[in-house]
């Protein structure tokens, strides 16, 4: 199957014959692909806007898009664009791989190895997936998984400099960020010496020998468990001990900074939200670790119709404050999971439980979800629209199921954490016509999932 990872070699096969639209759609690709050759990215950008007149869906005018926001340096809008697109095509590496190298760009070395991890996965023989996974390991400090993945990329200076550094670790027994750091510089010229999103060559998988290869000790009920033994050939290194770090590579390496000017809210490594305020930010004020004293607060009020009514926007604890000044805060998620969203014109609904915190700039207002008896309280709603942020927060993960409008589901009311699209959300009744703990969803659109509580 053709992937399109990669713009620069566009497949023009059976282009013929399909229509003036995909006729189009093919040379506008093809003039594009040119023009991100030569590193004219002002015609790319016009040529993304005829293509999307044509076809703002289709997947190689997508990746297109992230390419083009790469190339101009919008890591983290390209990285939204990724996270659609490896949902929506979970077979193509290529855009896993993608979504690995902006996740390296932008920083966060877990997000990107999780990714890389998934690519190699698929695909063992891919030299720059693996070369980009040791490079993610790296910089994250998994010094023993990175040397592997260099190995397997034919990395050799690289693998040489984590091996000297691990030795030297041992002698040490304390790791001098900047030393790694350097390292990791370099990894990074060594690996974009190629063009970065250059699709994986079509190559022939080696065979899985090592699935299998581990001995497993079974043991029977009530016998205890048995002493791992070592794999054949395999070493098995000694615990490390580690002496004391200096208090200013401790300082620097877990710092939290304030996000960009145009990035109102990130994440930190372990889920900590920070919060940048530059005017005003609707947000709650749970779990804040610390916030600047150049920030008032003035307690929000539910929306309905347009109109703020008395009733206040979250309870007690959990209410939801208007942020107002120029400064940050760090707030955590208290065991619970962050989740960043933005909207470009979108509409999207969310539990208000789960509404944490969002730009002034989007349109809300609250409601409920509909099909509720007389008498019957159902779950509040927030509708979000526009263009902005949102933050949402949840004791679980989320995930998203999509719904096609010829099979609606049956959701458990408390796993319902959201949607946007089409989607006809109503609470069910028996014949009785009392509620039950479930949600009929009809229409066509994607649900936010949480799993419920045991």
């Amino acid at each position: 199957m053709k992937s399109y990872g990669d713009l620069g070699e566009p497949s023009l096969s059976g282009a013929a014959g399909q229509g003036d639209r995909e006729a189009a759609l093919v040379t506008e690709l093809a003039l594009a692909a040119e023009h991100l050759r030569q590193e004219r990215l002002d015609e790319v950008q016009a040529a993304l806007g005829r293509l999307t007149a044509i076809a703002a869906d289709d997947l190689r005018v997508l990746n297109l898009r992230g390419l083009y926001l790469f190339r101009t340096e919008k890591y983290a809008e390209a990285r939204e664009v990724y996270r659609v697109l490896v949902v929506d095509h979970p077979a193509d590496a290529s855009l896993r791989l993608n979504l690995g190298l902006v996740e390296l760009k932008l920083g966060d070395h877990v997000a990107a190895a999780e990714n890389l991890r998934r690519v190699v996965a698929a695909e063992p023989t891919n030299p720059r997936a693996q070369g980009y996974l040791g490079l993610a390991l790296m910089r994250g400090g998994d010094l023993k998984q990175a040397q592997q993945a260099f190995a397997r990329a034919g990395q050799r200076e690289l693998e040489e400099r984590v091996a000297a550094r691990m030795a030297e670790l041992e002698e040490e027994g304390n790791l001098q960020r900047t030393e790694l750091e350097r390292a990791a510089g370099v990894g990074t010229s060594l690996l974009d010496s190629d063009q970065p999103f250059r699709a994986p060559e079509d190559e022939v998988g080696a065979p899985d020998t090592a699935r299998g290869a581990g001995r497993w000790q079974l043991r029977t009920a009530g016998e205890r468990a048995p002493l791992p033994t070592e794999e054949p050939g395999a070493h098995t290194p000694s615990l490390k001990i580690r002496g004391a770090e200096p208090v200013a590579s401790f300082a620097i390496a877990r710092m939290l900074r304030a996000t960009s000017s145009n990035e109102t809210f990130a994440l930190a490594d372990g889920g900590m939200l920070v919060t940048t305020v530059t005017e005003r930010v609707h947000t709650r004020t749970v779990g804040a670790v610390s916030s600047s004293a150049t920030l008032t607060f003035e307690a929000l009020r539910r929306r309905v119709r347009g109109q703020a009514i008395e009733e206040s926007f979250g309870d007690d604890g959990e209410a939801m404050f208007v942020a107002t000044g120029r400064g940050t805060m760090l707030i955590s998620p208290r065991g619970g999971h962050f989740v960043l969203l933005r909207l470009e014109d979108d509409i999207v609904y969310v539990r208000e439980t789960h509404a944490f915190a969002f730009e002034d700039t989007l349109g809300w207002e609250n409601g409920r979800m509909p099909g509720a008896a007389t008498g019957i309280d159902p779950p509040r709603i927030v509708q979000f629209r526009g263009q902005g942020r949102l933050v949402v927060r949840s004791e679980r993960p989320l995930f998203s199921l999509k719904i096609d409008p010829d099979v609606p589901h049956i959701v458990d009311t408390t796993a319902l954490a959201g949607w946007f699209g089409r989607v006809q959300p109503r609470l069910l009744r028996n014949e009785q016509g009392e509620p039950t703990p479930y949600v009929e969803c009809g229409g066509e659109g994607v649900l936010l999932i949480e799993e419920p509580r045991s």
